[in-house]
């Protein structure tokens, strides 16, 4: 699969956001939810009241099991898929083994379950992403808040060394959209932590893929290797700004508690490289 540079730096900020940053506070956890067959798909889906809806865009279930040590190493991004973020059980309450059915993490329901290893699946607990973090501006029908929306507003290029090698600076935006105050600040300042002098590893999604399928479920070839660092694989993130727009009460919910954050995304190749 052929993906340029600049898409492959947005999926790696995108990634980095999502799967290891936020989900350290900002996941939740339902328990005991019940499971309903669905004979038109063959699936066992959840059919939870919460809002916002743990399957609304930019949301999900959590995939990666706890992902604090991430930050403890820095030197490899968690690539196995969870183990202990989806429990599922049969009608006497025992846990059926992660073999018996496959994860749709997007729809948050079961596919292809295998009922004859410990019985029908009857009730589920999982962790959900309580932000909804997508790509570019949300647009006109945007998710529920809080929203995390990530933005790459412009880049340019330049030497950094004789005998080749390019610099690349890109311009990095995050609009973030909070249900009050409180959750816009504490988003904020967690989002800006993660970033002020910060680097960030370039996993190398053009050869394994994204964490999830296209469908949802988990991409097993996805290892988390990393594109070398002569080919641009650590990102050092530098003039991290934060701004605080002033909260009016009659602004609609989208816009109430918003704040944006700037920043500028550096890479480094030592030699021309057209496509990673």
């Amino acid at each position: 699969m052929v993906i340029s540079r600049a898409r492959l730096e947005d999926l790696s900020l995108y990634h980095y956001i999502k799967d290891y940053v936020l989900p350290i506070d900002f996941v939740e956890q339902i328990v005991s939810e019940p499971l309903t067959y669905n004979n038109a798909t063959n699936t066992y889906d959840t059919n939870s009241s919460m809002e916002p809806s743990p399957v609304s865009e930019g949301r999900g279930w959590v995939y990666f099991d706890d992902t604090s040590a991430f930050f403890n190493t820095c030197n490899q991004v968690p690539a196995t898929e969870q183990l202990n973020r989806v429990v599922v059980y049969n009608s006497i309450g025992n846990i059926i083994p992660a073999a018996a059915y496959t994860i749709n993490y997007f729809n948050g329901r079961l596919e292809n379950v295998n009922t004859t290893i410990s019985g029908t699946p009857d009730s589920i607990d999982y962790y959900w992403h309580y932000v909804s973090v997508i790509e570019g501006w949300p647009g006109s029908t945007p998710p529920p808040v809080p929203i995390v929306a990530i933005d790459t507003v412009g880049f340019q290029k330049e030497g950094f060394q004789l005998g080749g090698g390019t610099k690349t600076v890109r311009s990095g935006k995050i609009h973030i959209f909070g249900t009050s105050i409180s959750c816009r600040d504490d988003l904020s300042e967690m989002i800006y932590n993660s970033l002020f002098e910060r680097h960030i590893i370039l996993p190398d999604f053009a050869t394994l893929g994204e964490p999830l399928n296209a469908d949802g479920t988990f991409n097993s070839n996805y290892t988390g290797d990393v594109v070398a660092q002569g080919l641009g694989g650590l990102l050092f993130i530098d003039k991290v700004r934060y701004t605080k727009l002033s909260t009016r009460p009659d602004w609609s919910l989208l816009n109430r508690f918003r704040g944006t954050l700037t920043f500028n995304i550096n890479s480094y190749t030592e030699e021309f490289v057209r496509m990673v």
